[in-house]
């Protein structure tokens, strides 16, 4: 198998969607019907002006003006060439595949659209106008701005609710991640490809170009379209900053549909019965966990850290009292897997 797996949320950019097979597309842009949208070989009266204002690397505001031909229009962000090639590869209209990505308008609005790929990247806002008897699309670009920070990049991985068909994944990121890659599949077809190591790993997903922006929480495998039931499956998380230096983050999650979480690796009962006090706090942090503490980590809001203590109990405290007032990020290491909790040190 692929070792790559998508679940629920992780097409988070439109440009992802080329997943989709071209007759399902195809299909989704039939139900779009346009006026005269192949027909209209003279000058097309509805159009429409952009105005990029600002944009957060993930997010981009813009002015859009229809003219007075317009009736209504749709709006997207999208990487620059994606709808020509679309348009091109499954036969329809540039007109027919904005409508397809875009969110509808009408009149003249200051709009937020989501979808930009961050880190000084070109993007492009497209927009179709669609009048009485005809469509129209333009476009603009934009350069991106950065997200993240330059510190430690940081990610932790969860598997819970794990089912004989399915398991729940989350991927939890620090604000100075600026992207991260992830990958699941099945143990065996990792050793088929010949990677056994972590290095192996990030080598493989550089390799695959995949980045990921956003944290992320949704479900792999489904009834439909089931994992494998008694079949070991890991999932590995890589997260770096906008320097692109690795940062850290949890050692790969092994899990069995129909068995759980294995190998002691994020055990989530164990993990979710832990517990962090007082919060906020002026002097000392408590842990308490069901699983074995064997270490605990402080970090601040620009991910560096700030202290580590070894431990070999099930619990321990943390003294804070040498620290800043501010917001902090406690990461705890167990011996059924890794938490983590922002303390508020006042």
């Amino acid at each position: 198998m692929a070792l790559i797996v998508t679940f629920g949320a992780t097409a988070q950019f439109k440009s992802l969607n080329l997943a989709q097979t071209k007759e399902s597309l195809l299909e989704e842009a039939r139900n779009h019907q346009l006026p005269l949208a192949n027909k209209s070989n003279g000058a097309k009266s509805a159009n429409a002006t952009i105005d990029i204002l600002s944009n957060d690397g993930l997010t981009v505001t813009a002015t859009i003006t229809p003219n007075a031909d317009c009736n209504s229009y749709y709006a997207v962000v999208l990487e620059p060439g994606f709808v020509e090639y679309i348009a091109s590869y499954i036969g329809v209209s540039e007109a027919m595949v904005v409508t397809v990505y875009g969110q509808p308008f009408t009149g003249a609005q200051t709009v937020t659209l989501d979808g930009a790929i961050p880190n000084n990247r070109i993007n492009t806002v497209y927009v179709c106008a669609i009048g009485a008897t005809d469509s129209t699309v333009v476009s603009t670009e934009f350069t991106s701005n950065y997200i993240g920070g330059t510190g430690t990049a940081d990610i932790v991985t969860t598997v819970s609710n794990v089912t004989n068909y399915s398991a729940d994944l989350d991927f939890s990121i620090n604000d100075q991640t600026s992207y991260y890659y992830y990958t699941i599949g099945e143990q065996s077809a990792f050793v088929d490809y010949g990677i056994t190591t972590d290095a192996d790993v990030v080598d493989y997903l550089i390799s695959q170009d995949g980045r990921i922006y956003e944290a992320l929480t949704g479900t792999v495998g489904s009834e439909d379209d089931p994992l494998t039931t008694g079949t070991e499956y890991v999932v590995y998380a890589f997260a770096f900053n906008r320097n692109e230096v690795l940062g850290t983050y949890t050692p790969g999650v092994h899990f069995i549909p129909g068995q759980g979480v294995v190998n002691g690796i994020n055990d989530v009962e164990a993990l979710s019965s832990s517990s962090v006090y007082p919060n906020p706090t002026k002097n000392n942090v408590n842990i308490a966990s069901k699983a074995n503490i064997e270490r605990v980590e402080m970090f601040n809001m620009m991910g560096q850290k700030v202290s580590e203590n070894s431990v070999n109990s099930m619990v321990t405290s943390v003294n804070v009292s040498n620290l800043n007032a501010g917001t902090y990020v406690l990461k705890v290491y167990t011996n059924a897997g890794v938490f983590a909790k922002k303390i508020v040190v006042e």
